[in-house]
């Protein structure tokens, strides 16, 4: 069983220092705890809470600088903050109760990062019409199924980026060559935000794992789930419905 380190209230004006595993943070008097983390070596890591609490951290570099933060990126209401953290950087944990006036207790525990065992995307949008404006061509929902036995489900319907069970992911559209901007009038845009794409095929990529979701995805990304969509021209649409109503008189 792993061993239990204690926060109690009498460390409310202290950094108290954690480490990799479990600490129990006792908040029954009420108010926030701030810890010190050190890791011995650098790599991704997870921290989060377990409890029947709604909580919340904020986590800062030794200078005072923010970092991340997270509210319920973990199980039920628990914060769950994933981060690449670097070996010998001292960085400041604040926690404590999304409500102020909350008290009780709960653990937070300190473990190697491990990406979802399984991501699914259902429920796309898939076909549009050229000329029409749209606030996004992205829609689809999202499942995944945690390593911890959690879970995340949600509707995407626009935006370039989402954060799930503490994790960044970044959303992209190509084209059938592969691009992933276009230009327009000297402007370099890219397909993901663009409101009125050209007749054709494209790509819309979830993407994991990509430190910066303005760079986009190159050779090695790891690409979790894709689905096609298809921008129509007038004339593709009329088509279609001509050969729609031919196939309704053959059935007559």
């Amino acid at each position: 069983m792993a061993q239990v380190a204690e926060a109690t209230p009498s460390d409310a004006d202290e950094v108290v220092d954690i480490s990799e595993g479990v600490t129990r943070v006792d908040l029954t008097s009420g108010g926030r705890k701030k810890f010190k983390f050190t890791p011995a070596e650098s790599d991704l890591l997870a921290i989060y809470s377990t409890g029947d609490y709604d909580t919340i951290a904020y986590l800062h570099d030794a200078d005072g600088n923010y970092l991340t933060e997270d509210d319920e990126g973990g199980k039920d209401s628990n914060f769950k903050l994933v981060y690449n953290f670097t070996a010998g950087e001292t960085y400041i944990l604040d926690v404590g109760f999304y409500n102020d006036d909350e008290k009780g207790s709960f653990d937070i525990v300190v473990d190697k990062a491990s990406w979802p065992e399984e991501i699914n995307i259902s429920n796309q949008y898939t076909n549009f019409l050229e000329g029409a404006y749209y606030p996004s061509y992205i829609y689809f929902l999202f499942k995944s199924k945690e390593a911890d036995g959690g879970s995340d489900e949600f509707i995407i319907l626009s935006g370039s980026y989402f954060c799930s069970g503490g994790f960044n992911y970044s959303i992209w559209i190509k084209d059938e060559d592969g691009n992933y901007t276009y230009t327009e009038d000297g402007t370099t845009q890219s397909f993901r935000d663009a409101k009125s794409l050209k007749a054709g095929k494209y790509t819309v990529e979830l993407v994991g794992e990509n430190k910066d979701e303005e760079l986009e995805p190159v050779a090695g990304t790891k690409i979790w789930a894709s689905y096609d969509i298809y921008v129509k021209s007038p004339d593709d649409l009329r088509h279609h419905i001509r050969h729609m109503s031919c196939q309704l008189d053959k059935l007559m």
